[in-house]
C-alpha cells in the first residue's frame, strides 16, 4: 500500500490467478452476441490437436475497447499493418461461412429419335382358280329348286292354260303363254309342260280335259282372226280337228 501527501490511498489487491488453456488453441468460435452498446459476449471452442483432450466451451464477456487493444497488439507482435490485419479477418470470415450445395441442375436427357426400318409390305399371291365353265344348258339348279308336282298342281296347270284372253292386250301370244308365262308360274320346264298339255304326263288328269282343250281352241280361233298360228304345232294337231 503507498500513501502520497493528497488524501488518496492506493491499495493493491493481489490475487492468486489460475492459468488455464496453457498448450491450448482456439479451435472455433461457437458464439458472438450484443450484450450492450460497448460490450459483447463470445463463446470460443478451447482445445488441442490432442484426441485425448477434450475441448472445452468458453464464454465470457469483453468491451470493444478490449478488442480493439487485443487487435493493436496482434498487429504489433505480427508486423502487420491494420489494413493486412483486416485483410487476414476477412478471409478467415469468408471460410466460417458455410456455403449452401448448390443444386445442379437436372439434365433433361432427351429420348434419342429413332425410327424403325419400314418393313417391305408383304404381297401373298394366290393361286389363280379358274371358275369352272359354266354349261348353260345344264339346269340341274333348277331341277332342285323345283316343286314337286302331284295331282292338284297338275290340275292348275291344266286350267291356267286354259284360262288364256285373247282380248287381254296384256296379255303374250299363246304359243309364248304356254311355253314361258306357265312354266315360270309355276317353276316348271318347258319341255315338262308341255307333256302335261299332251297328256304325256299324268295322263289320267290330262284325258278329263281334252274336251276343253278343243272348246277352247275353237273359240279362240273364231274371236281372232289367225288365231291357229299361236297355236303350238302338237297341241293344235293333237286338239283340233284338221290339226292343220
Amino acid at each position: 500500500m503507498t500513501q502520497s501527501n493528497s488524501n488518496e490511498i492506493e491499495v493493491t489487491i493481489k490475487k492468486k490467478v489460475t492459468l488455464r488453456g496453457k498448450g491450448m488453441d482456439v479451435l472455433d468460435i461457437l458464439s458472438l452476441s450484443k450484450t450492450n452498446n460497448d460490450s459483447v459476449r463470445l463463446t470460443l471452442l478451447v482445445g488441442t490437436d490432442d484426441s485425448k483432450t477434450e475441448p472445452e466451451a468458453t464464454t465470457f464477456g469483453i468491451k470493444v475497447d478490449q478488442l480493439k487493444f487485443i487487435n493493436d497488439l496482434v498487429s504489433d507482435e505480427l508486423n502487420l499493418r491494420p489494413d493486412q490485419l483486416q485483410a487476414i479477418h476477412a478471409k478467415k470470415a469468408e471460410k466460417k461461412v458455410v456455403e449452401s450445395p448448390k443444386e445442379e441442375p437436372i439434365k433433361v436427357v432427351k429420348p434419342r429419335a429413332f425410327s424403325l426400318p419400314e418393313k417391305p409390305e408383304k404381297i401373298v399371291v394366290l393361286p389363280s382358280q379358274a371358275a369352272d365353265p359354266v354349261d348353260w344348258k345344264d339346269r340341274s339348279d333348277i331341277k332342285k329348286n323345283r316343286p314337286r308336282l302331284d295331282d292338284s298342281m297338275v290340275t292348275s296347270i291344266i286350267r291356267t292354260a286354259l284360262a288364256y284372253n285373247a282380248g287381254d292386250s296384256k296379255m303374250r301370244t299363246f304359243n309364248r303363254y304356254l311355253e314361258e308365262t306357265i312354266p315360270d308360274q309355276f317353276r316348271i320346264a318347258k319341255d315338262q309342260a308341255m307333256r302335261i298339255y299332251l297328256c304325256q304326263s299324268y295322263a289320267h288328269i290330262g284325258v278329263g280335259f281334252k274336251p276343253q282343250w278343243t272348246k277352247k281352241l275353237n273359240q279362240l280361233c273364231s274371236q281372232k282372226k289367225g288365231f291357229s298360228r299361236q297355236i303350238p304345232e302338237k297341241i293344235r294337231k293333237m286338239y283340233l280337228r284338221g290339226g292343220n
